[in-house]
């Protein structure tokens, strides 16, 4: 006999059929009162007729439930092996997460990397740029300014400026003397 829900209920209404039976052999209103008083009032002819049928449907309901226990041991075994296979899908849906986020993650780094790349050049060439007008500023005010004369302005060509004057005003004023060595004037200290 395979265990069902049918079958349990089938030996449900047959167990309450012997009950019935036997409470109306006994008069008494309900299955409590029946007792071992009320049972010495019956031959022993209807009791015998209802332990025989008791005893085969407690066998059929033993039957039954040995059923029920495989049928339950069944399904959970099913149930455990169901579980395992979706821990195998998630731990595999977890890889595949746990893959595309560590690609994103270097793809976001390349970005990230090359971005920053960027920006240092950016910044080396604004680095560069700055110490070069610092240089240029520098030497601009080591620069000696005359006035009348602009910036830029060839002094070799202009002839009305006597270098000897030139030296003695840049010696009384910064203590420096310009040597001329056919080039460009320099300055000694």
């Amino acid at each position: 006999m395979d265990f069902s829900v049918d079958w349990l209920h089938a030996m449900e209404d047959a167990m309450k059929l012997q009950i019935d039976k036997l409470m109306k052999a006994l008069n008494v209103p309900s299955s409590s009162d029946i007792s071992t008083t009320t049972l010495n009032k019956l031959n022993k002819a209807p009791i015998a007729g209802f332990l025989v049928d008791m005893v085969k449907i407690l066998e059929q309901n033993l039957d039954l439930c040995k059923s029920a226990a495989a049928t339950f041991d069944k399904l959970k075994s099913e149930q455990i092996e169901l579980q395992k296979q979706l821990i195998s899908v998630q731990s595999d849906q977890m890889a595949a997460v746990k893959q595309s986020v560590k690609a994103e993650m270097k793809s976001w780094a390349d970005v990230a990397r090359k971005t920053v790349s960027q920006n240092n050049a950016m910044t080396t060439k604004v680095v560069k740029e700055a110490v070069k007008a610092v240089s240029q500023e520098e030497e601009k005010s080591k620069n000696l300014i005359i006035y009348g004369v602009e910036e830029g302005e060839d002094l070799e060509a202009d002839v009305d400026l006597n270098e000897k004057v030139m030296n003695d005003v840049v010696k009384s004023i910064c203590g420096l003397t310009i040597i001329d060595d056919g080039l460009a004037p320099k300055v000694k200290a």
